[in-house]
């Protein structure tokens, strides 16, 4: 049996939502930029050729979203080796003879 799983089992689950978020964050992040991608794609074909004004506004938030999402994903892993309890061999013990 591991020492302390009642410690780590729900350490591990936190941490693995915190990566999934963040993963999503990301994932959402490159698609807000891909659809800015299609958007100018698309005002080629426009009367005008241009952009309307506003029409950044989906490359910033992308841009910010993928910031966002590492970030997350940063602090989560400190905060789980912040919060880590020591095992056995990190405190310097024998798993053999206590």
């Amino acid at each position: 049996m591991i020492p302390h799983d009642n410690d780590l089992a729900p350490n591990d689950r936190t941490y693995l939502a915190w990566t999934r978020t963040s993963l999503s964050l990301i994932a959402f992040g490159f698609l807000l930029e891909k659809f800015d991608l299609l958007a100018r794609y698309f005002a080629v074909g426009m009367p005008q050729g241009k952009l309307p004004q506003n029409a950044s506004h989906s490359r910033k938030a992308g841009i910010i979203l993928v910031a966002l999402g590492l970030l997350v994903m940063l602090l989560s892993t400190g905060t789980l080796r912040h919060h880590q309890t020591p095992t056995q061999e990190q405190q310097g013990r024998n798993l053999c003879h206590p």
